[in-house]
């Protein structure tokens, strides 16, 4: 069963039809939610074929203040390429101008067989140095820390007592259940008796048609389950 003071997150893109369904998923309960925006620069978000334009960020964010007050995440992505240190940092206090209690930075992976990739193979897109990435990682460290936004976790920041659950239960063992394309689960095993028996990790299929098509044939989308032993 579902304890009742469970945290339900929610992973929303910031476009504009996702935001007029925030209040739905509110009231079906969710009680903490997410959001992708990735960066506030048009054109890298053209670039990763994002939905999203950088105002359509900033109004998503401010329609998911108003109903997830405390509780709203911002994902933001940096070493992106042509990227430098100065451009990242003026970027981040944009960030912080509209950012809520909590912020997840993530640095760039550039995945093989992507147009992205082929770009980067071929010199027609430069990623920044891993020294740089490095000073940036750190020097946005600095500028939350300042911003009253503490790293509680490697890529997550927090006002004190806005940390995410399911990010903090990753490190600790406790039982997290991931819904919807490429989400990943870990949850206790149990015999009659109630005692432990195992750990089970679930992986579900990436591909969302593929995944719902999966769900709709016998009720779930899980591509990968594992029984993690104790010892």
């Amino acid at each position: 069963h579902l304890p009742t003071d469970a945290e339900i997150s929610l992973e929303a893109n910031p476009t504009s039809a996702e935001v007029q369904k925030l209040r739905d998923f509110k009231a079906a309960g969710v009680n903490r939610l997410s959001l992708g925006i990735q960066s506030l620069s048009d054109i890298d978000l053209k670039l990763f074929n994002r939905d999203h334009t950088a105002k359509e960020a900033i109004q998503a964010l401010s329609e998911g203040r108003k109903l997830f007050s405390g509780v709203m995440n911002i994902d933001v992505m940096f070493g992106r390429p042509g990227q430098t240190c100065s451009a990242w940092l003026q970027e981040l206090i944009q960030v912080l101008e509209v950012c809520d209690n909590h912020l997840s930075l993530y640095q760039l992976t550039v995945e093989p067989g992507t147009p992205l990739a082929k770009a980067v193979t071929t010199g027609t897109l430069v990623l920044p140095e891993p020294d740089i990435v490095a000073d940036m990682y750190e020097a946005a460290v600095h500028v939350l820390e300042q911003a009253g936004l503490l790293r509680y976790e490697i890529s997550n920041f927090a006002r004190k007592g806005s940390e995410s659950r399911h990010n903090i239960s990753y490190w600790t063992g406790v039982d997290y259940i991931g819904i919807g394309p490429g989400a990943h689960s870990r949850f206790e095993n149990t015999n009659s008796e109630g005692a432990l028996r195992e750990f089970t990790h679930t992986v579900n299929i990436l591909e969302p048609n593929h995944w719902m098509k999966q769900v709709l044939s016998v009720g779930q989308g899980i591509k990968k389950k594992v029984n993690l032993t104790m010892h």
